[in-house]
């Protein structure tokens, strides 16, 4: 797809209030001194076409110096997509309240006049000519090779790097497969089944192998510390060990001597013990049964209080109830009548009231004003009298209002005084209260019943008394017994602890000498131990360095055929994408050269050359040609051999038209002033095209 722009039309954007070129089909040159606009012409066409200037920011200023709120920047741009013309239109609309006051402004978008959602716009530029994040990698010759550039102190870009990877990535074997083809790196294809690439892998390598190489070279001083701590003997160890584990072995049978009389001594004691459990056992037994036998007497006397308790207190409820109901419903009726009646003196003081203002309205005569307070004559007698028929009508109405009101106030009263009357027969009829005597008897039967409870006495079991003496007798003789079996026991231990103490003063003092023995021992076992944990250190090491050196020749030769594969792409440019560190390790750049001299160290026109040549291939690839904007192009010698649409943007300095000084500052009507004669001119832009 091929995009050339036909015509472009600026209205307020930046420095130009109107501004229209046309283009020509290969190229066009537009030359003028600073300041004059040129950049802009560049920033428009990527705002009209992207949203963003040719910064790459969506937030800047381009309303022109002065500019008005009503003020709404325009660009449209009349195209033609291979030989499809269309035009494009992007406004910074203005928008304004009711009362003509501005509000806010609004993005809208155009395509051949009709109205689209940014959205919408953004869309058909993406699927019809370029992806919007693209636009200035294939129209701004700088933009890969320094607006691209990683943070300052860092060689490489990754995103450079994706970029030509890409472009490239039919020609490039992944690592994965560059391993399973040559026999060479077979060891490192199991390893890029779990790595994404060489490059992960030989990163996690030298982790290991940095943090093994640390180990490693600890062990030499943990060797030497371990060795130190070896004590010297001036003694036989095995006459020692031997005499040692002589007394070991007697105190081991004395020990089992004691143990032996412990347990015939328990023995005898736990058999006695049984006899006490027993006896002891059957003593709680049969107490426990005494107490039950005394416990169900004491239920059966408890169970008939209990019934008779029950008997009285249910009759006491019953009367009491039966009192507290009648005297409730008496104070209830008497509450209510008190209320009523207070009732019935608010509704008579109403019903007298009513009756005053009846009268009041009745005997009022309200006067009839004959003269015309206008003209000072007699009113017609027609409206005199139809001024009384008013008034006496007002009357007739007022008087029937408070008929009314009255009637209802009466009947409301008589109802209040039939409802108190119905209440007081209520009452009447319910007759005199009593306190009933009944409650007094029944509290003093239940008074007596309750008293008596605590003064029943059981009676024990039959054969209770001597059945248990007898249990409590043949216990305490076991326990006697149990007393002298220990007391003979312990003796006999004694003696035999005794002759255990003997030998343990022996055995302690040969515990130094053992102790020294068997801490050689410990240190030969933690010395033999860091050696073989030295070897095996150093095997792994061995094999981590072996795999260190396999994987940077990887990357070289791999490096090799990437590097050639992405160079065949550029006709000028050739990339320098691996360089070695002071230690000698391959690490990944991204520099571009031409004729063998780095990107930094070549002139300006030699820059815009290589970044042209960036954008062919790129456009190429895309199978995309845009146009291609060179901004300071008077430094170029271009051969215009492309396919694409070429923008020259030219810096060419303007003096004054009257007297030739330079040119000082600019004013807010975007005129400049002379330094030398003060003459104020407006600089322009001087186009030439080629078709």
């Amino acid at each position: 797809m091929k995009f050339t722009i036909k015509k472009l039309t600026v209205e307020n954007f930046k420095s130009f209030k109107f501004f229209e070129v046309e283009f020509g089909n290969r190229s066009t040159t537009i030359k003028g001194d600073n300041e004059t606009g040129k950049t802009t012409v560049y920033d428009a066409i990527l705002w009209c076409l992207v949203g963003k200037n040719s910064l790459g920011e969506t937030q800047f200023e381009m309303l022109p110096m002065g500019a008005e709120n009503e003020i709404s920047p325009k660009v449209e741009l009349e195209c033609l997509l291979d030989d499809k013309p269309v035009t494009l239109t992007r406004i910074y609309q203005a928008k304004f309240a009711k009362d003509k006051t501005f509000r806010k402004r609004e993005t809208e978008c155009f395509i051949n006049g009709i109205k689209k959602g940014v959205r919408d716009f953004d869309e058909y530029i993406s699927a019809n000519i370029a992806k919007t994040d693209v636009f200035r990698l294939l129209t701004n010759p700088l933009y890969f090779t320094e607006q691209m550039l990683p943070p300052k102190g860092m060689v490489l870009s990754q995103a450079q790097r994706n970029m030509l990877y890409d472009i490239a990535k039919d020609k490039i074997a992944t690592d994965k497969l560059f391993a399973e083809s040559n026999p060479e790196f077979a060891e490192l294809v199991e390893p890029l089944k779990r790595y994404d690439n060489i490059t992960d892998y030989r990163s996690a390598l030298r982790t290991d192998l940095f943090k093994t190489q640390a180990t490693a070279n600890e062990y030499p001083t943990k060797i030497q510390q371990q060795a130190s701590n070896f004590v010297e003997l001036d003694f036989n160890p095995d006459d020692v060990k031997k005499l040692y584990a002589e007394a070991e072995d007697s105190i081991t049978w004395l020990n089992e001597e004691v143990n032996t009389i412990r347990a015939e001594i328990d023995k005898k004691i736990s058999e006695l013990r049984d006899v006490v459990v027993k006896n002891r056992t059957e003593d709680a037994l049969l107490k426990a049964q005494n107490e039950a036998y005394k416990a169900k007497q004491i239920n059966e006397h408890a169970r008939e209080m209990l019934n008779k308790t029950k008997e009285y207190r249910d009759e006491i409820f019953r009367i009491e109830n039966e009192y507290n109901n009648k005297k409730s419903k008496a104070d209830l009726l008497k509450s209510k009548i008190s209320s009523l009646e207070a009732q019935a003196k608010r509704e008579e003081d109403e019903l007298n009231s009513l009756r005053a203002e009846y009268q009041r309205i009745f005997a009022t005569q309200t006067p009839i004003n004959e003269i015309c307070p206008t003209c000072s004559q007699k009113l017609p007698a027609d409206r005199i009298a139809a001024t009384k028929e008013k008034v006496e009508a007002k009357k007739k109405e007022e008087l029937a209002s408070c008929a009314s009101r009255g009637k209802t106030a009466a009947d409301r009263h008589n109802a209040t005084l039939a409802e108190i009357q119905a209440l007081r027969d209520e009452l009447t009829a319910m007759g005199e209260l009593e306190y009933p005597q009944e409650l007094n008897r029944l509290k003093g039967l239940l008074r007596d019943v309750e008293a008596s409870d605590g003064l029943f006495e059981p009676d024990n079991m039959p054969g209770y008394i001597e059945n248990s003496r007898q249990y409590r007798q043949e216990a305490e003789l076991a326990e006697m017994q149990i007393d002298v079996i220990r007391r003979d026991g312990e003796a006999e231990i004694a003696d035999l602890k005794a002759q255990i103490a003997g030998v343990e003063a022996t055995k302690k003092s040969l515990d130094s000498k053992i102790k020294a023995i068997e801490h050689n021992e410990i240190i030969q076992q933690g010395l033999d131990k860091l050696k073989a944990e030295q070897k095996e250190i150093n095997i792994k090491l061995d094999g981590l360095q072996r795999m260190m050196d396999l994987t940077k020749k990887f990357l070289e030769e791999k490096s090799r055929q990437t590097l050639t594969a992405i160079n065949s792409m550029f006709e000028l440019v050739e990339w320098k994408l691996f360089d070695y560190t002071l230690e000698g390790d391959l690490r990944e750049v991204c520099i571009p050269m031409v004729n063998g001299v780095e990107y930094p160290g070549l002139s300006y026109s030699t820059k815009l050359l290589a970044g042209i040549d960036i954008i062919k291939t790129f456009q190429r690839v895309n199978d995309v040609y845009l146009p291609i904007c060179v901004d300071n192009s008077e430094s170029i010698n271009f051969d215009q051999s492309m396919n694409n649409q070429m923008i020259f943007l030219t810096r060419v300095e303007e003096n004054c038209p009257k007297c030739g000084g330079q040119a000082g500052r600019r004013n807010n009507k975007g005129l400049w002033t002379c330094k030398s004669c003060g003459h104020t001119w407006k600089k322009k832009l001087e186009i030439t095209k080629e078709e």
